[in-house]
């Protein structure tokens, strides 16, 4: 509760129940979610979703890359 910004690691065949949970406190609250997923598989409920819609729409983001990651993270921070 006492941070503003998260980073949600989000690969694997669908979003771990926790980091799910996470998420929706973090949002909930109005805070900042950056998400990561470097897995290639989808996980949504479309072919074309890369991840379950409510996580996707919950994130500012969500990188393909550790690199992309740093990236928005420098954009928040600057």
């Amino acid at each position: 509760d006492s941070c503003d910004l998260m980073v949600a690691i989000l690969d694997g065949p669908q979003v771990d129940d926790g980091t799910a949970w996470e998420i929706g406190h973090f949002f909930q609250q109005r805070k900042r979610v950056l998400g990561i997923r470097t897995d290639i598989r989808n996980a949504g409920e479309l072919k074309a979703s890369r991840i379950n819609l409510m996580i996707e729409f919950s994130c500012l983001s969500i990188s393909s890359s550790i690199r992309e990651l740093y990236s928005e993270l420098e954009g928040l921070l600057a």
